[in-house]
Parts: structure tokens; sequence; C-alpha cells
């Protein structure tokens, strides 16, 4: 179960068959003047099987791969390098549980979204810090935190997934920004012609009206107690919504999300979209195996 060789091979075969009309034949999605060590199908696999050992450390990383794998990855390529060309291909990574999601569920009509805080240092720390500062678009910022009742310093995570629990969207935004806004960057949304569970931090008629006509989604979430009206909130719906809740607890224990080893934005994204992408491809494993869709630790076990 904890043999990287053995689950990078298992990976590898899973990535080849998701990307296998996006993929040149060498097994890369650029035309490289020299060919490199590793094909960018291997640099994923090797990145999504890390994460699914919940091996977050690529300092770590490397120190098994070159002692205890030298045989397996001799031509393992420079950590720098492969920092860099992961960040590169964030973006085919974070295609990954869209992909799987239409593999599962092929016409799924029914998602759901949620968020969680990202903390990238101490409160005492923030004045001083210059950790993911490079964006100016995306700057990190001061939260509050209802469930922990706490504020921290950094960023939310997004996350949208169907009702099975397979992450199809991770975006971050600043601390600071409600959950309601960030359903009004049309680039964040990948999904359409379709229902989109979200809780009470989501209520905004004008968004639900805006989503409907640009998208055809269909915003359902719960009314507050002082508010009146019908809605179609039910027990189907609050028990999807727990498979949210269970992904994101799941994020933060088996992935630690919420450890932070990045300086940069592109760092902190490449990241999370390589955690988020390893949770769908655990899922793909347990849907071939026929076993529970959402046991992730058992999932690489014989």
């Amino acid at each position: 179960m904890h043999n990287i060789k053995a689950n990078f091979d298992i990976i590898f075969d899973i990535c080849k068959s998701i990307f296998k009309d996006d993929v040149l034949d060498d097994g890369n999605f650029y035309k490289y003047p020299n060919k490199p060590k590793m094909s960018d199908l291997q640099l994923i696999a090797l990145s999504l099987t890390a994460e699914s050992l919940s091996i977050d450390s690529e300092n770590h990383l490397f120190n098994k791969l070159k002692h205890e794998y030298f045989n397996d990855f001799f031509v393992l390529i420079d950590r720098r390098n492969y920092n860099r060309r992961r960040k590169r291909l964030s973006g085919f990574i974070a295609d990954i549980g869209l992909k799987v999601s239409k593999f599962i569920n092929p016409n799924c009509a029914k998602f759901i979204v949620d968020s969680m805080p990202l903390s990238i240092c101490k409160n005492a720390r923030k004045i001083r810090t210059t950790i993911c500062m490079d964006d100016p678009d995306c700057l990190p910022a001061t939260g509050y935190h209802a469930i922990s009742k706490a504020y921290y310093y950094g960023f939310k995570m997004h996350i949208i997934t169907t009702v099975e629990g397979v992450p199809v969207t991770v975006a971050i935004t600043p601390a600071n920004m409600a959950d309601i806004d960030f359903l009004k960057f049309d680039e964040f949304i990948d999904i359409s012609d379709c229902q989109l569970l979200g809780d009470k931090g989501y209520i905004s008629e004008p968004v639900q009206l805006t989503l409907f006509e640009t998208k055809s989604i269909q915003l359902i979430t719960p009314l507050r107690a002082n508010m009146k009206g019908q809605t179609s909130w039910t027990k189907a719906s609050a028990y999807h919504r727990k498979k949210i809740e269970t992904k994101i607890s799941q994020l933060d224990d088996q992935f630690m999300v919420k450890r932070n080893y990045t300086k940069t934005s592109d760092g902190l994204i490449a990241r999370l979209t390589c955690k988020v992408a390893a949770v769908a491809v655990l899922q793909f494993i347990n849907f071939s195996k026929q076993k529970s869709l959402n046991k992730l630790k058992t999932a690489l076990a014989a």
C-alpha cells in the first residue's frame, strides 16, 4: 500500500487513460526542444502518488526516491525542475476531477459548493509576511471562520463536487471574500444545466438569477430563520450536503490541505490542485474496483 513505485504505476496508467486524447505520443502536453527525463504524464502521476500517500513535502519525497527507490526512478528529474513544471501543468491537473466525474456519472445534474479556510501564517506574523504576495489580483487577507469562531490570515478554498463527492472545481479567493461572491466569477464555474446546492452563505437572489440566465444553474439554498417563502431544500439536499463536508474533512486530515509550504500563489494553487486531483484519482480506483467511492485511505490497498 505504501510502495511508491507500485502505486505510481497504478496512477500512471490512470493518467494515461484520462489524458489519452490530450497528450502527444511521448506523453507530454507540450513540445520540448530537449526531451525531458520524465514526461508530463509521469510527473503528474508522481505528484498524485505522493499526495495519495500523504507525502506533501517535496523534500521528503525526493529523499525517499533517491535513497529507497533509486533503481526504480533512475531518470528522476531535479526537484526544482519538478516544482516548476508542476506549476505549469496545474491547469491540466485541475481537469482531472471533472474528467473523472464524467466517467463515474456522465449525466450528473446536481453539484455541491462549499468553502474552507486556508491560513498561510499566524495572525501575529501577517504584518511582515511576504508569502503569496506575488499576485496583485488575489492577495491574502484576514478572514473570519464561523465554525472555529476565530480570525485567520490567508485565503478561502472553494470547492465544487458532484453529489457522490467527486471534486470538479477548486479555486482560491482572499479570506475576506464572501462565499456568494465566488459564484460571480464565470471562469471558476465549469458546470452548467444543473442544480447547485449551497449552504446559507450562498443566499442571494441576484446571483441565483444570474447563474440561471448565464449557465442554466439552479442555485438551491436553505432559508434563514427570518426569511419567508417556499424552498426546494429537502432532506435529500441536506443528506447530499454532508458529502462535501466529509470531503473537506478528508482534505484536511488525509491530504493535509491546510499545511502551507509554498511562497508564491502559483505554488499554492499547484499544491491544492494536486491534492484535490488525488482525491478524484483515488475515487476512480475505488469505482473501478466496485468499492465504496469515498473510502480513500484504503483505495490503494490490494
